[in-house]
């Protein structure tokens, strides 16, 4: 029993550090083209969010009085674009959040707000390759070397990449639909175990509500994103 634990420990390490070093040169390779076009801005979805994240940072209004997408990673954004004022005005650099633009489209008076903002994208497109592998590793009996070509593949996909340089719902939703995935396949292993009367005891009741509930993000982040219920569905 203490060398089948040993093993378990060591696999489980091995998998650890493959999913890292995925993570680390997925990261490496989106972080590095976060400055690009700036202080012009590049991208014709990009000043939209990135204007309604600094609109609820500056009035305190969590209507983004945007509704081309869903609200999810506006408020993330929201989020990053507070705290990069809070630093930029320990720095100097701004009077508070009411000195930031309303507008930044074409050209940002504000690089720093988009470096900020396109970080986060960068960081959720390389967890999405490290989840990848574990996904691809557990759905094919355990075979890592399904899970590294999978996650590799979308590491250096060259569309992955470059939507990882934004502050865009894209990838975020990739990482969504993949999250959507493996609780499909975990649903679709999950026997039902007769606690008809008492579903909160029942495994496949709460699995069940966690892919709603993945969804219902997937959603959150981009209106399409409610296609990527079909799988649970199923």
């Amino acid at each position: 029993m203490p060398a089948i634990t040993a093993a378990w420990r060591r696999l489980r390490s091995a998998d650890v550090l493959i999913a890292a070093g995925l993570l680390l040169f997925a990261f490496v390779i989106r972080i590095v083209g976060i400055h690009g076009w700036l202080p012009y801005v590049g991208h014709p979805d990009e000043p939209k969010v990135i204007d309604s994240a600094i609109h609820i940072v500056k009035s305190g209004d969590l209507n983004p009085h945007l509704y081309i997408w869903p609200t999810l990673y506006i408020y993330l954004e929201a989020i990053v674009v507070r705290l990069h004022t809070w630093w930029g005005t320990l720095r100097g650099y701004y009077d508070g959040a009411q000195s930031l633009p309303d507008i930044t489209h074409i050209y940002s008076l504000v690089p720093g707000v988009y470096m900020w903002a396109r970080a986060l994208t960068a960081i959720v497109g390389a967890a999405t390759v490290a989840v990848l592998y574990v996904v691809g590793k557990q759905i094919f009996d355990g075979n890592r070397r399904i899970g590294v070509a999978a996650a590799l593949l979308v590491a250096v996909s060259p569309l992955h990449v470059e939507y990882s340089h934004f502050a865009i719902t894209d990838v975020p939703l990739g990482m969504a639909g993949l999250l959507v995935l493996w609780a499909s396949y975990w649903l679709s292993t999950t026997r039902y175990n007769g606690y008809a009367s008492a579903p909160r005891y029942d495994p496949l009741f709460w699995r069940a509500a966690l892919a709603g509930l993945l969804v219902g993000v997937a959603t959150g982040t981009k209106y399409n994103g409610l296609y990527v219920g079909v799988p649970v569905v199923i």
